[in-house]
């Protein structure tokens, strides 16, 4: 039996020069590389989720703990670059560049109206519905130097993967909140219903 594709909802590590422009820690992970989001993650990996959250959205506040997270939260909006990255074995694809995780929901969507949601370019990676298979296209450019490859889903497979990105998500929220108790900021729950909102991660958004 050959190895089944999965799908996880993923955030770039931040980059940064010189000294971190934020004051909690962060995992040791390659720069641009992508971080699984779960309830498994350690607090210096949620840091690193954290310290992209600031940096990506051009958070202007105090950098404190108490400054960057409040301005955050007081932000009309924010997005993260990242999505769902699709894997069988040792084939992944990411999302492209400009692609947000503020957007995972629109997968859920296109069940529905059987059109591929923009998975972000350079490669353009897309989705195909052909009957009960779903192909995920590493590459929309048929000329392109890449290897353009796809992964394989059965259908009942691929709705069964995006429930467990949900509940990844849902489960990374507690994990922000015990990592906010952690750094000393004040109000964890505030910053988990920022979240949830910006990234309708319990609801909404289909």
């Amino acid at each position: 039996m050959g190895v089944l594709p999965e799908l996880h909802a993923v955030v770039e590590a931040p980059w940064f020069e010189g000294s971190p422009p934020w004051p909690w820690p962060i995992a040791d992970r390659k720069v641009f590389s992508f971080m699984r989001l779960s309830g498994e993650m350690t607090h210096a990996e949620v840091g690193s989720i954290m310290a992209q959250l600031v940096k990506y959205n051009q958070v202007e506040a105090e950098p404190t703990v108490g400054g960057l997270l409040s301005g955050a939260i007081a932000a009309e909006g924010l997005i993260l670059s990242g999505g769902i990255e699709v894997s069988a074995g040792e084939r992944e694809i990411r999302p492209g560049c400009c692609c947000g995780l503020e957007g995972w929901r629109e997968w859920l969507a296109c069940m529905k109206s059987g059109e591929s949601p923009w998975l972000g370019h350079d490669p353009d990676p897309w989705i195909e519905w052909a009957d009960a298979v779903v192909r995920v296209w590493s590459d929309g450019a048929i000329t392109s130097s890449r290897e353009r490859f796809a992964v394989e889903f059965e259908r009942e497979r691929f709705v069964a993967e995006l429930g467990r990105v949900e509940e990844e998500l849902r489960a990374f929220l507690p994990r922000v909140a015990e990592w906010a108790r952690e750094v000393a900021f004040p109000d964890p729950m505030a910053l988990c219903r920022k979240l949830d909102e910006c990234f309708k991660i319990t609801g909404g958004g289909e």
